[in-house]
């Protein structure tokens, strides 16, 4: 369906109609009001699929950053965001529901003394045989390195050599030993402890789980201004000056999975209803 860029991005790369919500964040910044009535529901030209026409209880105003996703990406984006206020709603409770607790085999990056971002980013862009795009690539490879001692210097506990170097593997395509570990194959589950454990200890952060998102909102120029949530069966609406879809894949649609049954493209489906562009969704 082409090569357009995938929106949303994750924290190694952005949020839903992040142009959108980065305009609406500058617009307060400068003093502006932020315009948030009316605002509309994004979906499809048809009629509206909420349940029995049930409008929202309430409106609820985030001063802040609005954090959809409780994986990896959106707790780090979480992180990322201090001071600011940030405000996380995930479907499922933290460590449950998403892919990041159940990867194993470890994070990818250059590491070692003799590697470097372009040495993985050429290797990248080969395994991808046409599919990768090298910009993403290149920014993916070279801050890479950073993230990972980042997750080590919250306590992620990735193993070490005896010099203390990052011990790591050679997988794949990759034409160095770039793939840093945890235990042998429990990464994600030991990486996302850290991280959780951080977010809530992270004063700027506020998680409320078991609330799911069922719709982005926009306003009158199209420009992602909060979402449409519901909890424990009631719908609110939560509006923010920037919003970031960090929601995962889509490996639960699938019949045979290594993804949580959760996880189903909700996230790329919002941000398809709020007018993005999806390029090669199968991955």
């Amino acid at each position: 369906m082409g090569r357009s860029r995938v929106t949303p991005p994750l924290p190694e790369g952005g949020g839903a109609g992040r142009g959108r919500a980065a305009s609406a964040a500058r617009d307060r910044a400068g003093g502006k009001a932020l315009d948030v009535a009316p605002l509309r529901v994004a979906r499809t030209s048809g009629p509206s699929r909420q349940r029995g026409g049930e409008k929202p209880n309430r409106r609820e105003h985030h001063d802040g950053v609005l954090v959809i996703g409780g994986g990896l990406a959106g707790l780090s984006a979480a992180l990322a965001a201090a001071p600011r206020r940030v405000l996380v709603l995930s479907a499922a409770p933290l460590m449950r529901g998403c892919s990041s607790a159940w990867a194993q085999g470890g994070i990818a990056a250059a590491l070692s003394d003799d590697d470097t971002p372009e040495l993985h980013a050429d290797d990248t862009v080969a395994a991808g045989a046409g599919l990768v795009e090298a910009e993403a690539a290149a920014v993916l490879t070279r801050e890479g390195p950073d993230a990972v001692r980042a997750l080590a210097a919250l306590g992620a506990p990735f193993d070490r050599d005896a010099r203390g170097r990052f011990a790591q593997s050679l997988e794949a395509a990759h034409g160095r030993a770039r793939v840093a570990r945890v235990k042998g194959d429990g990464a994600g589950a030991a990486i996302m402890e850290a991280v959780v454990a951080a977010v809530r200890a992270a004063l700027s952060v506020e998680v409320r789980e078991g609330v799911r998102v069922r719709r982005l909102l926009l306003d009158r120029d199209g420009r992602v201004r909060g979402v449409l949530a519901e909890q424990n069966g009631r719908l609110l609406e939560i509006v923010a000056p920037a919003t970031v879809l960090a929601t995962g894949g889509l490996g639960g649609l699938y019949a045979v999975t290594t993804n949580p049954a959760a996880v189903r493209g909700e996230g790329l489906a919002l941000a398809a209803l709020a007018g993005a562009v999806i390029a090669d969704p199968e991955f």
